[in-house]
């Protein structure tokens, strides 16, 4: 921590606390007298190019800088001697931001909250809109890449009999999605990961709610981080009501709640093609990470860290998810209409 710009570095750490829900990266709450930092050490196996990934958060960082806005925020990271983001030492690359106190999860109706972190997501595709963001992920968020790996694992296995039902389901879903992103919907600056998750609600009622995780952030489908929001919203709302399934109509409110948010975030940034592939970005969402489960399984993965069972029950419930969407899509709000 003595290499950043602390105002109290030179007191004694009172307390180190590891921080491992859904990170990636190596993450550590530090615990000084006077304050509290998170510390993390970046995965270079995940992000190997740290120059990139640095060059995006400098830009991301002067575009909120930039647009002084008050509705939403990012970390306040803590730069170098140098006024750099990431410091290097001994062959690691750290970075630190201060830390955020959360409202206490039973404090806030689950349905408010994601109608924050919805606007907050399309709140962000507008402000960092026109930035220079570089790819830090080859192949994220690639629909046809993840074909490939899943279709390429798929052909080494002798018993497909045994996944016979989750392989028709994928193939059906991949079918609906044939015509959905042609061409002429544009790729513009996204999340990446726009998880509920990825959004703090600061304790501190004059705070604006704070986006992390900004590593992912690069030229995307804003479709994308639409059908992450959904899809994140919706395993919320079944980990707070203990079920494994959701009713048509608590899924069909939760969509047009979030719809509504996001496009009040975007304003009028969206082209009509991207606000109508909104609804098959959902579609996309679970069949790709679908995908990735199904690989990790077949191929005896381990980037999820979970066992090939394990992968294949999160593939059927993703199936499952996609199945809903297409069945329920004629109901959904027109985003016109919003």
């Amino acid at each position: 921590m003595k290499n950043f710009k602390v105002p109290f570095s030179d007191e004694e750490i009172v307390l180190e606390t590891p921080m491992t829900a859904g990170h990636i990266n190596n993450t550590r709450l530090i615990t000084f007298p006077s304050g509290k930092y998170i510390l993390q050490e970046i995965n270079t196996s995940v992000f190997p190019d740290i120059d990139r990934l640095q060059d995006n958060l400098l830009n991301i960082k002067k575009c909120f800088e930039n647009c002084n806005t008050q509705d939403i925020s990012i970390p306040e990271y803590i730069e170098t001697a140098s006024e750099d983001l990431i410091i290097f030492s001994d062959g690691h690359a750290f970075r630190s931001y201060h830390y955020i106190e959360e409202t206490n999860a039973e404090d806030i109706d689950v349905s408010a909250r994601i109608k924050i972190c919805a606007f907050a997501f399309g709140r962000f595709i507008r402000i960092i809109d026109g930035c220079r963001l570089n790819e830090t992920l080859h192949g994220y968020h690639d629909l046809v890449h993840y074909a490939s790996l899943y279709h390429k694992a798929l052909a080494a296995q002798t018993d497909k009999e045994s996944y016979s039902d989750l392989i028709n389901n994928l193939a059906e879903i991949e079918d609906t999605l044939s015509d959905s992103f042609p061409s002429t919907i544009p790729l513009r600056n996204i999340h990446g990961d726009a998880s509920v998750k990825n959004i703090l609600i600061p304790s501190d009622p004059a705070c604006a709610p704070t986006i992390i995780d900004l590593d992912t952030s690069f030229p995307g489908y804003a479709a994308s981080d639409f059908g992450d929001i959904v899809r994140s919203s919706l395993d919320l709302i079944r980990k707070n009501n203990k079920k494994k399934d959701l009713d048509d109509e608590t899924v069909i409110q939760t969509i047009n709640d979030i719809t509504a948010g996001f496009l009040r975030g975007t304003g009028t940034l969206l082209i009509d093609k991207e606000i109508h592939s909104l609804v098959p970005g959902i579609i996309r969402a679970d069949c790709e990470l679908a995908m990735r489960y199904m690989t990790d399984a077949l191929s005896q993965g381990s980037y999820f860290g979970k066992t090939p069972a394990e992968c294949l029950s999160r593939t059927s419930e993703l199936i499952d998810d996609a199945k809903q969407i297409i069945r329920i899509r004629e109901r959904l709000i027109p985003s016109d209409h919003i």
